[in-house]
């Protein structure tokens, strides 16, 4: 009974789980490079360092910081500066406004 239970946990968690199609060809790819062979060490230096390097560049960010995504309401050097909101030749009724914060 325990073995049945053993069993259908495992399987359980194994269709739980979420690999993706790449990412199974890439540790295939890793796993079978990183055997190390009969070869000079300057090879296997050299493989390796390839690796390294095709792993940094398939997960890299975006190289440069876009205006877009880092601005926000930060102070800014010479604001407009304006001691009244009104507009001039705009009609309408003036109100007082008043509260705590």
């Amino acid at each position: 009974m325990r073995a049945l239970l053993l069993a259908l946990i495992v399987g359980l968690l194994a269709a739980c789980g979420s690999v993706s199609a790449t990412a199974q060809n890439t540790a295939t790819a890793a796993t079978a490079t990183s055997v190390p062979t009969a070869t000079s060490g300057a090879t296997a230096t050299a493989s390796a360092s390839t690796n390294a390097t095709v792993a940094a560049a398939s997960c890299a960010s975006p190289a440069t910081a876009l205006t877009e995504l880092t601005e926000g309401p930060y102070y800014k050097a010479n604001p407009p500066q304006r001691s009244t909101i009104t507009a001039t030749g705009v009609a309408g009724t003036p109100f007082v406004l008043t509260g705590f914060v």
